[in-house]
């Protein structure tokens, strides 16, 4: 939960900078909390699923990693040129971008 909250709050101020080397700062710290959460993911898959569900459980998850590799892709194309409360479209991609990462 903590690496989740670190990388969401860190995330959402990354929005609102208006230098690249403070977004720069603000994706190391994203980075942070994103490498975190891959190495909790996989570990509480090995830890609290049985081991005859354990292959199909990792298959899920990276199933969905893979899959919003594609949303991602397909939210680029419509909000790069939208501006959406008062924040520019890549903006909103660079949130969604580092969400679809961790899972």
């Amino acid at each position: 939960m903590c690496a989740l909250l670190w990388y969401g709050l860190f995330s959402l101020l990354m929005a609102f900078q208006q230098s690249a080397e403070m977004v720069i700062l603000f994706r190391l710290l994203v980075g942070i909390g994103l490498g975190v959460e891959l190495v909790t993911i996989d570990t509480y898959l090995w830890e609290w699923v049985p081991s005859h569900l354990r292959s199909r459980a990792f298959a899920f998850s990276f199933f969905v990693h893979f899959l919003s590799v594609l949303a991602v892709a397909l939210m680029s194309w419509w909000l790069v040129p939208q501006t959406l409360l008062n924040l520019e479209g890549w903006r909103w991609l660079a949130q969604q971008g580092r969400h679809q990462q961790a899972h």
